[in-house]
């Protein structure tokens, strides 16, 4: 039986420690939703229930629907029966816990044969002209390209190598998200990409989407069937990265940079990486203003769209400010 090449990118499943931080996370995030009023009641009688309540309001957890009421009658519970609330609200965050560490329990992750790339970058430098003679580990390669190339050229000749290098056939299983279950909404084409809409996706990782191979995350809210400016320019931006297999291309800056670790070339490659990561980041940018702009919407609206998505953040070592991202966009108009 003849054994294929080894593949570049390999999608392994999640194990016990990152199942078990996601179900302890979501417990944590349980008590703090639902808890305030009850752990304010058993501690502190009729004050500490108006102290848990109020700092549950602050937070944003006491909403007014039904769970709001049952935040209430938890502590309400409290006051009488300390013991029954704290059982109660233990036994919820264990079943939360539970339920979240499951989703993700053997969920697919992409990660870099370290052995298969450092052969196949270490032949792209020596194509490139770049001596590696005396060197033998990963490491002392990036190093010596690093002397002779710089940061920036071993950090895009590394995303190039997996970019040009992995089989798009051996990402499929990391892309069918059913572990998620019923958190998927809807799965919409989008030309070559997949858009999957999952319910919560912000409230739970911090973002409105994000891009795989071939595939596109959003929160639920946005949905390609139902043109908006701010959703059209959010799928337009994550469909850049898709297509520019920014993912791809990220794996491979990690791999360079674990690789040297601390030693000297160190800072110099991480600023170059932010360098790399900011100029997608505007190109995504252009890509999703095209794309509402497509599907119909005025430059105004687009941009608006923009600022809501963008915010008032800073420039982070993925991301550059809302300002910069938003003068970007407005001058690509001029």
């Amino acid at each position: 039986m003849k054994i294929g090449p080894r593949p570049l990118i390999r999608v392994s499943d999640g194990g016990l420690r990152s199942s078990a931080k996601a179900g302890l996370e979501r417990a944590a995030e349980f008590v703090l939703e639902n808890g305030l009023p009850a752990l304010g009641a058993a501690s502190g009688g009729v004050a500490g229930l108006a102290v848990g309540t109020v700092g549950s309001a602050a937070l944003g957890h006491l909403k007014l629907d039904r769970m709001a009421a049952g935040q209430l009658l938890l502590g309400v519970t409290a006051l009488a029966s300390p013991t029954t609330a704290l059982v109660g609200l233990g036994l919820g965050a264990a079943l939360a816990g539970v339920l979240e560490g499951s989703a993700h329990w053997k969920r697919p992750t992409f990660q870099l044969d370290r052995q298969v790339f450092s052969q196949r970058y270490r032949q792209e430098l020596e194509k490139d002209g770049v001596d590696l003679s005396g060197t033998r580990s990963l490491a002392q390669a990036v190093v010596r390209a690093e002397a002779s190339r710089g940061a920036a050229y071993v950090l895009e000749r590394a995303g190039q190598v997996v970019q040009d290098g992995y089989r798009p056939e051996d990402m499929k299983p990391g892309l069918d998200f059913n572990l998620l279950g019923s958190r998927i909404v809807e799965r919409q084409p989008l030309g070559d990409l997949e858009v999957q809409r999952v319910t919560d996706l912000r409230k739970r990782e911090g973002t409105d989407g994000y891009a795989l191979f071939g595939a596109i995350l959003v929160d639920a809210q946005h949905d390609v069937k139902q043109p908006h400016p701010k959703s059209d320019f959010l799928i337009g931006h994550e469909a850049s990265h898709a297509r520019h297999h920014d993912c791809a291309a990220a794996l491979g800056e990690a791999a360079v940079l674990e690789a040297v670790g601390r030693s000297a070339p160190a800072s110099e490659l991480l600023l170059a990486q932010q360098e790399l990561s900011h100029q997608q980041e505007l190109r995504a940018d252009l890509d999703g203003f095209q794309f509402a702009r497509q599907r119909g919407h005025s430059p105004q609206d687009i941009l608006q769209a923009a600022t809501q998505l963008f915010g008032n953040s800073g420039s982070t070592h993925h991301h550059p400010s809302a300002k910069k991202r938003i003068e970007s966009l407005q001058a690509a108009l001029d």
